[in-house]
Formats: structure tokens, sequence, C-alpha cells
């Protein structure tokens, strides 16, 4: 049903491993909000949505969501829909230096932003058929649309408005708004009856640097906002607003959640992705409504239309990225951080960092009890129950589907505190014995790189060939199959049944045997470095922003069951049967010399980047979080059972 675009090969980065500090890729420092008990944790993923697909990818659509909110049930309508540019209007914007263009230039310059290679038909004719339809409320009234963009230009807002006039769009638009605040240049426009432009500023400058913020000043006084209403002609009104009556469609995720949790409430994310575009190469971070389906466009409107039908719902996805002829999975790959934590605090001290044998309670840690690890990387407070032993539960069915059939588990991680490390902390929350290994391949130089078992259960460091191979997971994958006994020294001499971990036959591994459980995007590639391609089987685990215990804001945190625990059952399900996920058909591009053209008819142009939140996930080291320093009140869940009574604050709780 879809049509996706050519994947692209790339790698993100981890790292960092003092005490207390969250292992994160964000881009921006959060720190623990003054004021605010860190008790208020959001009930994010409680809700349905309407429209939901199991057993189909869905990474590469527009995805739409309504938060919970104080007035929820009220079915408050959308009375302002907001859009950003780069990579949400446009594909990836290119645009001249002083951002004007000659008429002879308009066709060039709609056709290289706006154009999608990947779908049949005209994208900027879709586009004006959606605005049209987004305009118009269901009672007949107008809905005024607005650009928000953080697009660095030059030019600033008129570079932004002569972008959407090459394709048209401007006549869509009621005004323009530009962030951050410039002294030098209005940073807004708007559009009077008559369809002329006036410049302006929007107070801008008055908030907070966040689309969020905005929003909330606009639902607050959306006259500063729309200069134009209470002119005669103005075919719009907007009476006193509520967050909820604006969305916001953006391809940044950090951009529908500010650090002191202001929150967009509805909000569609458009998918970003990395291709081969025309003949400019890789192009990382694109994105672009409708650049690869065409339900898109649907899906705005209807959302618009129907918010409250799509209630927001964090969960795993899994997709099988090529037709693998029903071969049987031998070997589940498991991300550490953010997906089997759901946020990583690993501690400093050297006995738990290097000593194989370390058992909990062996050598005390400064800082941290037994129970605080587990609570601060492995338990939600999310969902009711606990989450390591329905991980137990999920990892042991994984393990041995049936009496006849066992499948091997392994972990490969980019944390930089090493492969013992990984081990110690799944030890605590008793999810080692699960593992057949631990490969770890950007540890620091004294930190060993592996770990396995024997047929013995005996633990043995490793050195497995990190060293042989680039950092991508998809080329790890690729050598892992060709040369699994390197990668696996239990079965080299034929040894791994006697395990009782692993299943017969790896030295026979193909492709499409493993299957990698992942929170990375960027992990997440079907293209070798090499070119060669690489049938995978993937399972994602959805990132999300929001107050963690006492550690402030956390973005970019993870963790399969985080926010249900359908996710369970998903992986397994697509672990028993991938081929019921099948990804979208891929068409290869249509590749033009563009860049050809391009330095022929406009030769200031350039590709125009704004800051991502995603982007940040492709720096070598993680952002490091400290863990807070104010007074945690316990949250209702955080200590239930299984059956979600509570459990005796005892010693044998670990000093809960």
């Amino acid at each position: 049903r879809l049509e996706t675009c050519q994947p692209a090969a790339l790698l993100s980065g981890r790292g960092g491993t003092a005490m207390g500090q969250r292992l994160c890729s964000a881009k921006h420092p959060a720190q623990p909000e003054q004021g605010r008990s860190p008790t208020l944790v959001s009930t994010l993923g409680q809700g349905k949505l309407t429209r939901t697909r199991s057993s189909t990818n869905v990474t590469t659509q527009l995805r739409c969501a309504e938060r919970s909110f104080s007035r929820e049930g009220e079915q408050r309508p959308v009375k302002v829909v907001v859009f950003d540019l780069d990579e949400t209007l446009t594909l990836t914007t290119f645009m001249s230096g002083n951002g004007s263009y000659t008429q002879e230039q308009h066709e060039f310059t709609a056709q290289v932003n706006f154009e999608s290679p990947w779908v049949e038909g005209s994208r900027v004719q879709k586009l004006h058929r959606m605005f049209e339809g987004v305009a118009k409320s269901y009672d007949g009234t107008r809905r005024p649309l607005a650009v928000l963009t953080r697009n660095n230009n030059p030019g600033g807002v008129q570079a932004v408005l002569n972008l959407l006039r090459v394709a048209g769009f401007e006549a869509h638009f009621d005004a323009i708004w530009a962030m951050p605040w410039r002294g030098s240049m209005p940073n807004g426009a708007y559009k009077e009856d008559s369809g002329k432009w006036i410049l302006f500023n929007p107070p801008i400058n008055k908030v907070r640097d966040h689309k969020a913020h905005v929003l909330l000043s606009l639902a607050a006084n959306p006259k500063a906002w729309f200069p134009q209403l209470g002119q005669p002609g103005c075919e719009f009104v907007l009476p006193k607003m509520v967050m909820e009556n604006i969305v916001l469609v953006d391809d940044q995720r950090l951009n529908f959640q500010s650090e002191d949790n202001t929150k967009v409430l509805r909000y569609c994310m458009v998918a970003k992705y990395d291709a081969r575009y025309h003949d400019f190469g890789l192009l990382t971070e694109m994105g672009g409504i409708g650049a690869h389906d065409d339900h898109d466009y649907e899906a705005l409107q209807r959302f618009v239309e129907e918010p409250w039908s799509f209630k927001e719902e964090l969960k795993v996805t899994c997709r099988e990225m090529f037709d693998a002829s029903q071969l049987h999975v031998k070997l589940a790959v498991f991300d550490f951080d953010e997906t089997l934590t759901l946020a990583t605090f690993m501690p400093e001290c050297q006995a738990f960092c290097s000593d194989i044998d370390w058992t909990p309670g062996k050598t005390p840690i400064e800082g941290w009890s037994d129970w605080d690890l587990v609570k601060y990387n492995f338990e939600t407070p999310w969902v009711r129950g606990r989450r390591p032993h329905k991980l137990r539960k999920m990892l042991a069915r994984l393990q041995k589907p049936n009496e006849q059939d066992t499948r091997g588990i392994i972990v490969l991680t980019q944390n930089s505190s090493g492969a013992i490390a990984v081990l110690n902390l799944l030890r605590v929350a008793q999810l080692d014995e699960y593992f057949s290994a631990v490969w770890c391949f950007s540890s620091g130089q004294d930190a060993p790189h592996g770990v396995y078992w024997d047929d013995n259960r005996r633990k043995w460091a490793s050195a497995p060939p990190v060293e042989d191979v680039n950092g991508h997971k998809a080329d790890i994958l690729k050598h892992l199959v060709e040369n699994t006994a390197r990668w696996l020294p239990q079965i080299a001499d034929g040894a791994e049944a006697a395990d009782g971990r692993l299943p017969s036959g790896l030295h026979e591994l193909l492709p499409e045997n493993v299957v990698l459980v992942d929170d990375e995007r960027l992990t997440c590639r079907t293209d070798t470095a090499d070119g060669a391609p690489l049938s995978m089987r993937l399972c994602q685990v959805t990132h999300y922003d929001d107050f963690y215990r006492d550690c402030g804001m956390l973005t970019q945190m993870g963790g399969i069951g985080a926010h249900t625990d359908e996710d369970y059952e998903t992986l397994l399900s697509f672990c028993s049967a991938p081929w019921e996920f099948p990804c979208e058909t891929f068409v290869p591009p249509r590749m033009q010399a563009l860049s050809v053209s391009m330095r022929e008819k406009i030769p200031t142009m350039k590709r125009e980047r704004a800051d991502t939140d995603d982007g940040a996930d492709m720096v070598p080291t993680r952002t490091e979080r400290r863990r807070g320093t104010t007074a945690y009140f316990a949250h209702p869940l955080d200590d239930c059972s299984e059956d979600g009574s509570r459990h005796s604050r005892s010693p044998a709780c670990g000093g809960c």
C-alpha cells in the first residue's frame, strides 16, 4: 500500500556512564523543573487510536494524535492549523541566497522543494487540495492556516513567503511567523482580504523560544498573531481559544513539548527518513506530508475534523523489510539503552563495570541501592505492574516458544560502560539469564566488548570482532551472519545445543533469521555501508519525552512496554510470524540531474537546515543527564505488584 524511498545507511551514537547520569541523545539538556512535584506524571497511551495497524509498517506515514487534557470529552473543534515549513511542507528545503526567485525559476524551485519522486502524481496539486479541505470547517466556516518556521534563510519571513509563492501555496495561508526573534527584520506576515501580504512583528519576543509557547500565546491572544482579525472582509473569526483548538503539523518531535512540560495537545508528526534524492546523493532528515503515502492528506483532514478519534498511543512497531519467504527467526538482537531500559542510569563503580562475577549486594554502590537501579532503569510509572517481571515473561517465551524450538537472544549496544556493566545492570533486574551474549561496540578501551555464556552456563568476557566492521548495526548483523562463530564462541565447537540458550544450526544463519529490536530510527536501515542489500526484520521502540521521577524532563526516553502491555505480545507475535508484518514496496527514485540544473538556474541555491531534534542522535556521545537531587514522592503505580496490589516496604524490596 505504501511506497517508500530507497533506504539509507546511518548510525546514531551513544555513550556516557557517570554516576546518576542519564544516557540520552536529546539535543537540549533538561533540568528538573523548579516548583513542580515529581509525582505529576502524564498518563500517555491510555487512549486507543481509532486507526491502528498491527500488520504493516507506518513509519513513513503522518502520525496524528490528541493528548490527554483537563477538558477531555468536550470534543472541542479545531480552529487553527499551524504548519512547519522545512521537511513538513517541503521534502527538504533548497533556497536561494537571498530567498527570492525570478518567474523563470519558479517551476524548478517548486520541483526541487515540493515534488516527491516516490509517489505518482503531482504532490503540489495534492497539497493544494488538502489545504482547501483543511481550511473548510465542518459547519462551512473558514479555518485559518498559518506557517510557523525556524527556517534560517537570511531573507527571513519574506524568503519563506517567496518559497510558498513558487508553488502557489501562499493563497491558502493567512499568516507566517518566523522563529527565533530577529530584531533587524519583521518576524511575521499576514494576508489581507485583498490577498496582499503585510509584514509585521508578532509577539515572538515575548514568549519562550519554543513552538508550544507560541501556540499558547496564540490561543490567549489570536489578534496579536492574526492582525487581520476584526478588519472588514476578514474571512474568519477566532473567539477565545484554548490549546486544544490548535493543531501543529511538524516533523520535529521536540516541538510538541517544551522542557517546562508545556505540550501541544493536538499534533501531526510528519515521518522523517533518509534517502538518495535525485542526483544529490544521500540526504538525511528529509520529510514532507505525503512524500511516500497519499494517505497523509486524508489522515490530516480527518484528524482536523475529528481529533478526539486519534488518542495518543505509544507502542512498538514491527516490520519485515523484505519478503523473507517465511523463514523463521533464530536470533533476536536487542538494543539496551531506551529499549530494555526506559532511560539508562549507570552507576560509577569499578567493580560494577569490571567484575563479571558481580552479584547484587556484593559491593555497595555509592548513591544507589539495588532497588534504585531497577526502578530508575526498568520500572515504568505509566503502567500498572512490575515491568521487569513482564520482561522476564516475554524473554522466556521468546527464548522457548514451544518444546521443540529455541531462539537465541543477544544484546547489541553502544553503551560506553562496556559489556560487563550492561550485564550487571541486567543482572540487578534478573534479566541476564535469558541472554546468550552481550556485545558492546563502543565501550571504553579498558572495558570488554563482549560477554557470553558457555555450555556449562559460566560467563566469560569475549572479544567480538567489533573492530572488523564499522559501527552501523546493519553492517554488524551482516558480519554476524557471515561469521557467527566469531561473535558466539560457544558455538565454535558445536556446543550451542548443550547451552540451551541457542538454537542449533547457527552456522547457517541467514539475515532473515535475525530480528533487531531497537529504539533508534537511525539504526533501522536496510542498506549496508558497501551498498549490499540486507534483509532485516525490525521492531522499533517508540521515543517519547516526559517528566520522569525526580529527574525533571527527560527527552527521547523509550522502553518496551513503557506505556502499554501490548508491546510484549506484539514483539512475540512478530518473532513468531514476521511475514504477517510486511513493509511497504520500495520504488526506486526517478533520478534526474537536478543538482546540475540547480547550479545553472539558481547558482546561490542551497539546502536550508533548521535545528533538528533527531539530528542530535548522530553525535558520537549522548548528552549526559543527572539524576535529580529533589525529594522523590512515590507515585501510586511505582511499587505495584503484577496484579496491581502494593508490595510491602521491607528490606527484601531493595529499600523501596
